[in-house]
This record gives structure tokens, sequence and C-alpha cells, in this order.
């Protein structure tokens, strides 16, 4: 059986789509932001590599599980096009590791803006509890001041 040349456009847009799990629009325009080039038929169709398939996969990993925004992924595929092979594993998994510390001070800080929104809220409702008490206070104060003027 031959082998096939992993860099030979050989998926229509619609079939590179599915496999990745896009819409066929997300695939133009990440062809459009030079995240992938696929190679053009006679008719100008798009047929995707393996290659590039695996590129696409990394796109979408990165965009969707890592959020990683598209101009911080084409800095990201910038970096790794033009490291040797063997540091570009070892570069994606300190990368994950950077992502990782990210995302987990992240999810710190989250929790910290919660707590002060609930603090905020709490001390709203005591600020409230204690304005009506005062106005309350003053509304007793002044009828009794007018009681005692009526005398």
């Amino acid at each position: 059986m031959r082998r096939l040349n992993p860099e030979r456009g050989l998926f229509p847009i619609g079939v590179a789509a599915e496999i990745i799990g896009v819409e066929p629009r997300v695939l133009r325009m990440y062809e459009k932001r030079g995240l992938v080039c696929p190679t053009r038929t006679d008719g100008n169709r798009r047929l995707y590599s393996i290659k590039d398939l695996e590129a696409l996969e990394y796109v979408h990993y990165l965009t969707h599980v890592r959020r990683v925004n598209l101009a911080g992924v084409q800095v990201v595929l910038e970096l790794l096009e033009n490291m040797p092979d063997e540091m570009r594993h070892e570069h994606i998994t300190s990368m994950e590791i950077a992502v990782d510390r990210l995302d987990e001070r992240k999810r710190k800080l989250f929790e910290q803006g919660s707590e002060l929104v609930e603090e905020v809220l709490l001390s709203e409702e005591k600020a409230e509890k204690l304005d009506r008490e005062v106005l309350s206070e003053l509304a007793r104060t002044n009828l009794e001041l007018l009681d005692g003027t009526k005398d």
C-alpha cells in the first residue's frame, strides 16, 4: 500500500471542517488570517492536507480549549514554525504550563472578584438598612417634636 504525502491537498473544505469540528466559514477565516494555507485546485477549490488538518486541530485546541485569541495563535504558530523540531515539543509543553498557570491565576482573581462583589452587596444592604433605621428615627424624632409644640 502506498503512503500518503502529508502535504498533498486531499480534503475539500466541508470535509476538513467536519473533521476539525467547525463550520467551513471558520476555516476560511483561519486562511484569511494566514493560520493555514490549503492548496487550490484549477477550479480554485480549497484542498486541505493531513499537515493542514494537524495545524487546524492545534489552532482549534488553542482557541477553544486554551482560549487564545487568533492574534496569539498566529504568534504561537510563527514561533513554532521557526523552531527546530527537537525544541518544538519542549516549547509547546512549557507554553501549556504557562497557560495553565495563567488560567489558575485568572480563576483565583475571579474568585477574589466574586468575594468582593458579595462584600459590596452586603455592605450596600447594611447601608440601606442603616439608612432606613436613621430615617425612621428622624421621623420619630420629628413626630415627638411636633407633638411637643402642639401643647
